[in-house]
């Protein structure tokens, strides 16, 4: 790992997506799965550009996982092994802040298992990093009665995407048209 120029700029990135990975939790304790998912969303987010900074990249205004991750893994080829989850979580970012997706139901199975995967995924770019446990289901909302059975959150959206038609939405990029 580089301790170039970019370092301290990349520990205070780092700092940020700490404190975006507690209110993930927080809010998965609170019973509220969309912003559960919208704040692991930027967690991952701030530590890949970390990750990046470290490795002199220069910052810019990006929001999408797998672009970061495109980035990223050119420096560590293994983090590629974690491209499902960072398009899964990218659409958490979608359905948060834009209606035609808002109504889309996250369970608090699906944060809990994509925040266990990410915790994998920090702890490779970060041997380092403690990210605390999140104990199991207590007070934790369970699936929404309107989740269809065997659909990951991320499929959810994309069909509701389809379903919207022309809204102009890319849930993979996180592009708006």
């Amino acid at each position: 790992m580089s301790s170039g120029p970019g370092t301290p700029v990349a520990d205070e990135w780092m700092q940020i997506a700490r404190k975006d990975w507690r209110r993930a939790e927080r809010s998965l304790r609170d019973r509220d799965s969309e912003a559960a998912g919208f704040f692991l969303q930027q967690s991952l987010e701030k530590y890949l550009k970390a990750f990046l900074l470290k490795h002199d990249w220069n910052l810019r205004k990006i929001h999408e996982l797998d672009a970061l991750l495109d980035e990223a893994s050119k420096c560590q080829k293994d983090l590629e092994t974690y491209r499902d989850l960072c398009e899964r979580v990218s659409g958490y970012y979608i359905a948060e802040r834009y209606p035609p997706l808002s109504a889309l139901e996250l369970s608090s199975a699906d944060i809990r298992k994509d925040l266990k995967e990410a915790r994998e995924f920090v702890k490779l770019m970060f041997p380092r990093e403690k990210l605390p446990v999140l104990r199991g289901g207590r007070g934790l909302k369970q699936g929404k009665g309107g989740s269809r059975p065997g659909l990951s959150a991320f499929q959810r959206l994309r069909e509701k995407e389809m379903v919207a038609g022309g809204t102009g939405i890319q849930c993979l990029g996180s592009r708006l048209a």
